[in-house]
């Protein structure tokens, strides 16, 4: 360093050398080190080799005291009168140790000017600012610009709790406001407390306020401009953007203080205001000035600072006017709380910013014209170049326009349509809103930009057009340049965009889906105004929401409002048609139902889209005779056309989807009864009763149909509104008919057993009848037993799978058949009466002639239920399949004849426990279910099982299945549960149902979602 030192020494013999400087700021007194800071300024100043060398800079700085610095600043900053003679020597010891700190940082290296030893200088400038010379001041200011425009001191800049000195320098040193702009968002990064960053902005600008009364305030204002949009939202307290609407529920006007609930107040900027325009002086009494037209400077080299201040005047009042509106619709009784803006200064608010936005309109109406429309005139020779249009179309510009950029890329464009957006619809004038209808084509291919990634104008166009649309004359403008498709089609879009994302959409997903809310008000408002009925060309809106298919699971509720709002939209259009056009949209007012409906499911808890999507169906079921020719309309057609009728229409159909995969030769008829049959489970008066359709089988119809609809599929388009329908019927019929709908393949079979003498003859082989060896077993007095047989009954009707269940051999070699599970008890007055117990499951052939099942054949003439078939399976015992065959069994050879009379029964239960004695190792487990027919449903319950919710109280709300006892299956042994089921189940380990581990497994009976309590 030495070395260097000399080298860089000054040339000049008579300046002092570098050595004798380090020497002077090393010694133990003030008074030397005061005159080696003197010397080292002067040789940084009068000697370039040395200002050049980095490393003798750094050696140098190195050698200065840091808090001999701070001293020199601190008693220069003391208050002392300014005759006093120690006065001027504060002045020059303040005004070295500020050149000293200017000079060093101007010349030290990057890495060197982040060194603590530099930036813990900050305090101590700020403090000293009121107490410098203009030229001190500005060395000063310059000082603090170059340390806070890094992040480490911007984070001690914004430590500072007193920022007076530099808010009171403001007005006559404007590289104070550069050092607030560059320290505050230079913070941003570097502070993680925002909230306290947010106080610090609040309270600063609060001063810059105070220090700027008096002055036209154009400093302040371009630096509001220059760092209000750069801030993050969470540290300053801005308004919204304009595109988020305000209630409009009340004028302008109002004494009403804000809500105290509303965030905080930007009070700032209204005092401000306030200050701006006193309300108590007159204006002066001189000319009016008229500054030169935009357009007019368009190409110069001003134009992009007039630009930027435009565009920040226009912020804020887009700003200002939001919040005024928000405040004023939030009314207050709070005297702690006062409205700070008289309501005669916003009076001259609403006057001035009319005839602004009156001026405004004009000058989009000139500039779009100048870019886009090709003033056509004009002379070819004062056209320039072409633009343009987002439709494709070419125009030739004004030889005046822009050379850089087309009117839409300019923010003052932008901020102009967003200020004009919001007092449009806010304001009631007739007027303006009449001016500004003449600039919807302008707003129309504003809107349609973003289409080419440019800037995206469609929330404030979205704005702009709510209010036009209030007028006929904007109604018409917005639809004569083709607002309504390019709305139409963006709505279409969006809802499309909607299936994806779940309940964790994200603000994208959300920002869409309120756009998407913003496009409704404006097209229901020209839809409902439209006097002559619904237009032809708007119906293919209808159309293609009612192709739309409504995602599974629950979605934010911004995007359940957006999806609401869409079928209002197209329901008023429907309802609005004329009555021929809505007959030939037959199957989307069906599509709209069936779509109203499940959003129906979503929305629950929701009251006001609930109320919303229940007048949707009202208003679609007022207009069920517009399906039909004039000659039904006196007599219109039923959907329950008998029972006979409708099973030969259920059988025609299952049959085609089975063999085929679509609807055969009754498809027409199919879609015929599927409308006939929503239209009145929309209404009042649905006539298919309970009786028929499981006389017809339409439940499994509509099991069929709505199974298709979940899988791919390669039906004809105009088949999918029957799919729809399908599975709309049958949440319907469950809501109607509740318990027995559930029941109703066990109702069925209940009544089959009661007329078991068959059409077609006897189910069991007539071989049965000629056994020899049956009589002695016919002595046996069996009293009421838990079995009984009526599988054959099933079997007949085609309940069970008949194709692929075989008849089982008994003893005697005697054909059986798979049995129910059921009892029978005798009653108080001495009737034997029948008992169903279990599930839908019990029923099925598989679960009874599993590995491992224990089954007990009773003769059926004997049982004395009137329930019981006067011929029955003559094979008494107890029998159990085989392993690993489901079709032979191996027979009991207990002899219960030999154990006498009456105490067949008991030899049957005695049979029982030898059987199970058998069984060795058979592990038991506690186990609970939850029983989901439909997939997604299957996934609700996990999701809420995945929240916390305990597994019983889940089960009892969503469980097809043992719902009233918490899905508990009680203890259960290998091989009486469904393979699959089993399988999973015995895998699982014990948990308990606050915590439960849980799978989920599926079976022909559904998804099983399986919990295990305990093992033994």
């Amino acid at each position: 360093m030495s070395e260097t030192l000399s080298e860089t020494a000054p040339s000049n013999p008579e300046q002092p050398s570098v050595q004798k400087i380090q020497t002077l700021l090393g010694a133990k007194d003030d008074t030397s080190r005061f005159v080696g800071l003197a010397l080292l300024k002067s040789v940084l100043d009068n000697t370039p080799e040395l200002r050049s060398n980095e490393e003798a800079i750094v050696g140098l700085w190195e050698s200065i005291p840091p808090k001999f610095l701070d001293r020199l600043i601190r008693t220069g900053s003391k208050q002392t009168p300014s005759g006093a003679p120690s006065r001027k020597d504060s002045n020059d010891m303040l005004d070295l140790a500020v050149s000293v700190l200017h000079t060093f940082a101007v010349l030290l290296p990057d890495n060197a000017r982040q060194n603590p030893r530099l930036l813990d200088r900050i305090p101590q400038l700020v403090a000293c600012l009121l107490h410098c010379s203009d030229d001190t001041s500005r060395l000063a200011l310059e000082t603090l610009v170059s340390l806070v425009s890094r992040p480490d001191g911007a984070k001690i800049f914004t430590a500072i709790d007193d920022l007076s000195p530099l808010t009171e320098t403001a007005p006559s040193q404007p590289l104070a406001l550069d050092t607030l702009l560059y320290a505050w968002l230079n913070a941003m990064t570097a502070t993680a407390d925002k909230s306290s960053l947010r106080s610090k902005i609040d309270s600063t600008v609060a001063s810059l306020v105070s220090s700027f009364k008096g002055t036209d305030a154009v400093t302040l204002l371009s630096f509001l401009a220059r760092l209000l949009p750069r801030l993050e939202p969470e540290p300053s307290q801005t308004s919204p953007p304009p595109s988020s609407k305000p209630t409009r529920s009340r004028p302008l006007l109002s004494s009403s203080p804000p809500n105290p609930r509303l965030p905080p107040p930007p009070t700032t900027r209204i005092h401000f205001h306030a200050n701006l325009l006193p309300p108590n002086q007159p204006p002066p009494n001189r000319p009016p000035r008229h500054p030169p037209h935009p357009l007019s400077a368009l190409n110069t080299p001003s134009y992009p600072s007039t630009s930027h201040r435009l565009t920040s005047a226009f912020n804020t009042i887009s700003h200002f006017v939001g919040y005024l509106l928000r405040a004023l619709d939030s009314p207050s009784n709070n005297p702690a709380n006062p409205w700070p803006t008289s309501p005669d200064l916003l009076l001259k608010l609403r006057t001035a910013l009319s005839e602004t936005m009156s001026l405004t309109a004009e000058y989009l109406r000139d500039r779009w014209d100048a870019s886009v429309a090709g003033a056509m005139g004009l002379h070819p020779d004062a056209r320039g170049a072409t633009a343009v249009t987002a439709a494709g179309a070419e125009h030739l510009t004004l030889a005046w326009d822009s050379k850089s950029e087309s009117a839409a890329d300019d923010p003052l464009v932008l901020a102009a349509v967003r200020a004009l957006a919001i007092w449009v619809r806010e304001d009631d004038g007739e007027e303006l809103r009449r001016e500004v209808s003449g600039l919807c084509d302008m707003l129309v291919e504003l809107y349609r930009q973003r289409e080419r990634g440019r800037v995206d104008f469609r929330g404030a166009v979205l704005v702009a057009l709510e209010g036009v649309v209030e007028e006929r004359k904007g109604r018409e403008a917005v639809l004569g340049n083709g607002g309504w498709e390019v709305l139409a089609g963006d709505l279409v879009g969006i809802l499309e965009g909607s299936g994806g994302g779940g309940s964790k959409a994200g603000d994208d997903d959300e920002g869409e889906a309120a756009r998407g809310v913003e496009i409704v008000r404006v097209l229901m408002a020209i839809a409902e105004a439209e006097g002559g009925g619904t237009r032809e060309a708007w119906m293919d809106l209808v159309t293609k929401v009612a192709a739309w298919y409504v995602p599974e699971g629950k979605q934010t509720a911004v995007v359940e409002e957006c999806q609401v709002a869409a079928l209002q939209l197209v329901t008023t259009l429907l309802a609005n048609a004329h009555p021929g056009m809505r007959k030939r949209y037959v199957h989307s007012m069906t599509a709209v139902l069936g779509i109203a409906n499940r959003l129906r499911g979503k929305v629950k808890g929701d009251k006001g889209l609930e109320e919303a999507l229940e007048d949707v169906l009202e208003t679609l079921a007022r207009h069920p005779l517009d399906r039909f020719t004039h000659a039904h309309r006196t007599t219109p057609p039923r959907a329950n056309l008998g029972a006979a009728a409708l099973l030969e229409l259920s059988d025609s159909v299952r049959e085609s989807l089975a063999k085929h995969g679509t609807f055969g030769p009754n498809a027409d008829g199919l879609s015929l009864f599927l409308e006939l049959a929503m239209l009145e489970e929309a209404g009042d008066a649905p006539t298919l009763d309970f009786e028929t359709i499981k006389a017809a089988r339409l439940d499994k119809l509509v099991a069929e149909l709505t199974e298709c609809g979940e899988r791919p599929f390669s039906l004809p388009p105009r088949f999918v509104h029957g799919l729809v329908a399908a599975e709309k019927l049958e949440e319907m019929w469950r809501t109607r008919f509740r318990a027995d709908y559930l029941m109703i393949d066990e109702i069925r079979l209940n009544d089959l057993a009661m007329r078991w003498q068959l059409k077609r003859g006897p189910v069991i082989p007539s071989a049965v009848k000629a056994v020899p060896n049956t009589g002695l077993r016919s002595k046996i007095d069996f009293k009421p037993g838990e079995w009984w047989p009526d599988m054959a009954c099933a079997r007949q009707d085609g309940v069970v799978g008949t194709e692929h269940e075989t008849a089982n051999r008994g003893d005697d070699n005697v054909t059986t058949v798979p049995l129910l599970t059921g009892r029978e008890t005798i009653t108080g007055h001495g009737k034997v009466k029948y008992f169903r117990e279990g599930t839908l499951a019990d029923m099925h052939p598989a679960l009874i002639t599993q590995t491992g099942k224990h089954v007990r054949v009773l003769r059926g003439h004997l049982l004395r239920s009137h329930f019981a078939p006067s011929v029955g399976i003559r094979n008494d015992g107890l029998r159990q399949t085989a392993k690993g065959d489901n079709s032979k069994g191996k027979a009991d050879k207990s002899d219960k004849s030999k154990k006498g009379g009456k105490g067949g029964k008991g030899d049957a239960d005695s049979s029982d426990t030898k059987s199970s004695s058998k069984i060795k190792g058979a592990q038991s487990i506690n186990v609970r279910h939850i029983l989901c027919e439909k997939f997604a449903k299957s996934e609700e319950a996990m999701g809420r099982l995945n929240s916390g919710e305990k597994f019983d109280a889940v089960a009892r709300e969503m469980s097809e299945d043992k719902a009233n006892r918490g899905g508990s299956l009680g203890w259960q042994t290998k091989g009486n549960l469904d393979p699959e089921f089993e399988k999973v189940a015995f895998e699982l380990p014990p948990s308990p149902v606050d915590k439960p581990t849980f799978q989920r497994v599926k079976t022909g009976f559904g998804y099983h979602i399986i919990m295990v309590e305990g093992r033994k």
